[in-house]
């Protein structure tokens, strides 16, 4: 069930709050807390979540197992099917990723504890931490077509995942096993494999574990993987199609990898054409989360560290400029009431930030670019302390990545309605009388400019007939310069 909310935010002096319109997705018994998203060919979203029992004035979950959750929604927000997906027990946040298939298919994959048998061990997390990698292939309608696990007897946890050209995918993973006296043996494996689990390909590095990894390049003929080596460097290794290795280069510089900072895990990474990379590393542990952020030569010579902390930094996005987007959570009291997402520039330094604020618990799971400068957000709304109503998925979009959007710290009084509408009609009102000089553009879902006229009256009807079912922006100018941009919805 879809439920719309609107929230009136007050404006700060330290970074610019938003007025935000949250179309939230509720079962109204069960919590469903936000994992990951993608957008589809029909420019909807699928959403993955987990979904668990939800006890009235309670925080506390008993007696529940927790199972994936998959709802796909359309280019308005509309719901057009929600899947459980079977017996899937986890006792922590997992691993998830989720694909679309050139026909229109979804494939996902999950880590989730297991208490296989390894070797006459019988192993429960996290005493021996065994995993199992499982992957779930639904056809269009959300029906799960099949269901299976990476094929080994002991734990396989995967790091990465990306997916080829050819829609073979490629995984990064550490394999385990206990091995009596001699302790456990672990490996790290490359993997390529098609949707159906076949396995066609792959690539082992004994005793080199692949954990901190990352996958730059995936393309069909050529496939790069980023990694921490057991000495503490980045290590480049290149394979061809078939995962035969061409070649393999280690930082040699003095600046250590994550400033020197240990259990610090590689997050996201990204290569632009001249070969230079930029990673997020995280440092886990204390209150506040330690991320560093490095830059390098194609040789792998850091060339420069940043050192940020976060409160709660729970998404990352690298634009196609190389500009990179992190999505943190600010607590206040026992609550997270403050979502900021700020702007790194190619000097890994914040060059602005733009905050929406609300008395809810509000976490955000995923960052997700628009063929317009839009972004949506997705996450947990009422998510980890509500005792009032379960958890809910929350869809935001605003507008951060245009440069040219000035955030005023004056509220604008204008009202579109009906939104959605579908009577060909647009009112636009303005709640003050003095009303002078403001101009309106309509722009597409694709960016370009529709309509342009006058606002002159405090009360405008604006004729949209001519406009098609979608989603549009609507852009409020004042003497050139840009005011605010609102969103409206044509059915």
């Amino acid at each position: 069930m879809k439920k719309y909310f609107t929230l009136l935010l007050i404006f700060i002096f330290t970074s610019f709050s938003l007025k935000a319109q949250y179309e939230l997705y509720d079962l109204e018994d069960k919590n469903l807390y936000a994992q990951t998203a993608i957008r589809t060919s029909d420019e909807g979203l699928l959403l993955i979540s987990t979904i668990s029992c939800y006890t009235p004035g309670s925080t506390t979950i008993e007696g529940c197992t927790t199972a994936l959750y998959a709802t796909k929604v359309n280019a308005i927000g509309d719901t057009l099917w929600n899947t459980q997906l079977p017996n899937y027990f986890l006792t922590v946040v997992p691993f998830i990723k989720a694909f679309e298939n050139a026909d229109g298919t979804f494939t996902l994959f999950s880590n989730k504890p297991d208490n296989t048998i390894c070797n006459g061990v019988f192993g429960f997390p996290p005493a021996y931490n065994w995993y199992r990698t499982e992957v779930f292939n639904l056809d269009e309608t959300g029906q799960l077509l099949n269901r299976f696990q990476f094929p080994d007897e002991c734990s396989l946890s995967t790091k990465e995942i990306e997916q080829l050209p050819n829609g073979n995918f490629i995984a990064t993973s550490n394999y385990s096993e206990y091995v009596g006296s001699t302790g456990a043996y672990y490996e790290g494996r490359i993997t390529i494999m098609n949707k159906n689990g076949d396995i066609l390909h792959e690539y082992t590095t004994p005793f080199i574990s692949l954990n901190n990894s990352q996958i730059l390049n995936s393309e069909d003929d050529f496939i790069s993987v980023l990694y921490k080596s057991t000495d503490g460097k980045l290590a480049l290794s290149n394979f061809d199609g078939n995962l035969n290795l061409l070649s393999t280069q280690m930082s040699e510089n003095d600046l250590p990898f994550c400033n020197g900072l240990t259990n610090c895990a590689i997050l996201e990474a990204y290569q632009n054409d001249e070969g230079e990379i930029t990673t997020i590393a995280k440092k886990y542990g204390g209150q506040l989360e330690t991320h560093v952020l490095t830059k390098l030569s194609s040789t792998l010579t850091i060339e420069q560290q940043s050192i940020y902390e976060f409160e709660r930094a729970s998404t990352y996005l690298f634009l196609d400029n190389q500009n990179i987007l992190i999505g943190e959570g600010i607590r206040v009291f026992s609550t997270y009431q403050e979502i900021v997402i700020k702007r790194i520039d190619t000097e890994l330094q914040v060059v602005d930030s733009v905050s929406i604020t609300d008395d809810k618990d509000i976490r955000l799971a995923t960052i997700l670019p628009t063929a317009t400068e839009e972004l949506q957000l997705f996450g947990t709304y009422d998510c980890c302390n509500s005792i009032e109503s379960p958890a809910k998925l929350f869809i935001l979009a605003e507008d951060f990545l245009s440069p040219t959007i000035i955030f005023s710290k004056e509220e604008i009084p204008v009202t579109l309605y009906p939104n959605p509408t579908s009577e060909g009609e647009l009112q636009v009102v303005f709640s003050t009388q003095q009303v002078q000089g403001y101009q309106y553009q309509i722009y597409d879902a694709l960016g370009r400019s529709l309509e342009s006229g006058e606002l002159p009256n405090a009360f405008n009807t604006l004729d949209i007939t001519a406009l098609s079912a979608g989603i549009y922006a609507m852009v409020l100018f004042k003497e050139d310069q840009l005011i605010m941009t609102q969103k409206f919805i044509v059915r």
